[in-house]
């Protein structure tokens, strides 16, 4: 047997540290940005989590709490649990035990109340109702009773021309998407934002912008054309980091800071999927214009946006769902999800495992590092009140599934 000497276990050692980790990112820069660019390996390789359930709540139970379209789902740290209810403009709040303690919130246009609200956040001193035009919070505390609502305006603008589509807290950090309203006169085309606003609704800082078409003047939809990240395709993280996917067809987060400064872009190789036949043509858009019918000519793009969504840790770890993540998955898995280190390191592929099988509007939302809620019978469509009065707008009059609402807590299988 030949004995290593101590230079030489040295120099092996060295090599050893010094060698590159396989699936670890490469540092560049792009315009003076870190940009950190995977390969498609993850380094730690693939695992899979297992779901608990821990209660559900259903729209047939005969208790304490009447459920309508359950459209988000929150959570404190304690576990508490915030239901916002759609259809009945209200918040149902629950234990992390899966008791039921109240219902806060109405419809109407007094104070506190709301119609149809799109989202809520959870703020320091109670619930924020995003009421989508004009845009505005609606905010009451954890009893219901109304605090002062604000709208989302420009710097300097009095009444909001925005309609708001999705809203997120964290850190003392207050955003949200929405598009600019053409308040009469001029073009029509709306403008998509990412805004970064004080605690009265005025804003601090545009992260992103995009110009976008008339619908009512060029009577076409380019799908691939009209992208831009509303909903799940941004976040917020610890300290007010915001997390968000600006390119369609390139997996790329892009991480900045909330005053818009790009800190950071991490990329990985990904082979985007490829859209069936039969799912291009259950999608486009349709418009009506007083009771007409309005013909649009939608043009439906051959794969989906590489990023559906984010979920960003305590820690600082960032959870991508992929546009392979989230459909078609092996009998037994919910989701798979593409997990990158706070320095943007491509760490490993997770499958969450589950007895339930999700539906196509099935929808999953994090409230916690290792808890989960999974609603079955979710409504995907848009359904709004604009003004004292005003008619809801609805897509579809079908009926829809009975609602399912439930707890999950994750572990390592």
């Amino acid at each position: 047997m030949k004995v290593m000497g101590m230079r030489g276990l040295m120099v092996v050692l060295v090599g050893i540290l010094s060698a590159p980790i396989a699936g670890a990112g490469t540092l560049t820069h792009r315009d003076g940005v870190p940009c950190m660019q995977n390969s498609d390996e993850p380094s730690e390789g693939r695992v899979t989590r297992t779901l608990q359930e821990r209660w559900r709540v259903t729209s047939e139970d005969e208790g304490d709490v009447l459920l309508g379209t359950v459209k988000q789902v929150l959570a404190d740290a304690d576990g508490t649990v915030y239901m916002l209810d759609q259809q009945l403009s209200q918040v149902h709040i629950f234990t992390a035990d899966g008791e039921y303690v109240r219902s806060i919130g109405r419809e109407g246009d007094g104070p506190g109340e709301c119609r149809r609200p799109m989202a809520m956040v959870r703020l320091p001193e109670g619930i924020g109702l995003l009421q989508a035009f004009p845009a505005r919070i609606v905010a009451i505390d954890l009893e219901g009773n109304p605090l002062e609502p604000f709208d989302l305006r420009a710097k300097g603008q009095a009444v909001s021309d925005r309609f708001a589509l999705s809203v997120k807290y964290d850190s003392g950090v207050l955003a949200y998407t929405g598009r600019t309203i053409s308040m009469g006169g001029g073009s029509r085309a709306p403008k998509d934002m990412l805004v970064v606003c004080g605690p009265d609704g005025q804003e601090k800082a545009i992260l992103l912008e995009k110009q976008g078409q008339d619908l009512m003047e060029t009577r076409r939809w380019v799908e691939a054309d009209e992208y831009f990240p509303h909903g799940g395709r941004w976040a917020i993280g610890p300290g007010g980091t915001i997390y968000t996917a600006p390119l369609r067809d390139t997996y790329a987060i892009h991480i900045l800071s909330p005053d818009g400064t790009l800190q950071r872009i991490v990329e990985r190789r990904f082979t985007s999927r490829k859209r069936t036949e039969e799912e291009k043509a259950g999608m486009g858009i349709q418009m009506n214009n007083n009771g007409q019918d309005i013909a649009i000519d939608n043009v439906i793009a051959d794969h989906p946006p590489c990023i559906n969504g984010f979920h960003v840790t305590q820690r600082g770890e960032i959870w991508v769902l992929n546009n392979r993540g989230d459909g078609s998955q092996p009998e037994g898995i919910l989701r798979t999800y593409d997990v990158f280190s706070p320095e943007g390191h491509y760490l490993r592929e997770v499958a969450i495992a589950c007895d339930e099988t999700l539906g196509d509007d099935d929808q999953i939302f994090w409230v916690g590092d290792d808890r989960l809620v999974v609603i079955k019978g979710f409504d995907p469509r848009i359904s709004i009140s604009i003004g004292p009065g005003g008619d809801d707008v609805d897509v579809s009059g079908e009926e829809r599934p009975p609602l399912e609402v439930i707890y999950y807590t994750m572990s390592l299988s």
